[in-house]
């Protein structure tokens, strides 16, 4: 699938736009979650514009990231497009936030991805 807009790391988080391209999932007020959008995680690192792969099946196991908290929840950054939050640092969304569950750690360097909407604020 194309990347349409930026460029995105293996392991960003990404929303699917309509038409099937693929974007980084920006902060969690995000537009593209109003429309009920999936997300998914870059397999590896795509430049704007190029194919690539992307960890779309719940209970995939996604390494490479680094000092995840074992047993610990991360959802979409309300701060930093395409990366992860830990439920603490929730406390910093607002109104019309999204709040987009991406999975669990399993290790210090990978995630159980599982996607699940939770709520807007």
């Amino acid at each position: 699938f194309p990347v349409t807009i930026g460029s995105v790391v293996a392991g960003d988080v990404c929303v699917q736009r309509n038409g099937g391209s693929f974007l980084i999932a920006a902060i969690a007020s995000d537009p593209q979650f109003n429309n009920g959008q999936e997300i998914f995680i870059a397999a590896e690192d795509i430049t704007a514009g190029n194919p690539g792969n992307f960890y779309v099946l719940n209970g995939t196991i996604v390494g490479g990231y680094t000092d995840l908290v074992t047993g610990v929840g991360y959802y979409v950054s309300n701060a930093t497009a395409g990366k992860l939050n830990t439920y603490g640092e929730i406390g910093a969304f607002v109104e019309n936030d999204h709040v987009v569950y991406v999975g669990r750690a399993v290790s210090a360097t990978e995630l159980c991805f599982d996607p699940k909407y939770i709520i807007q604020l």
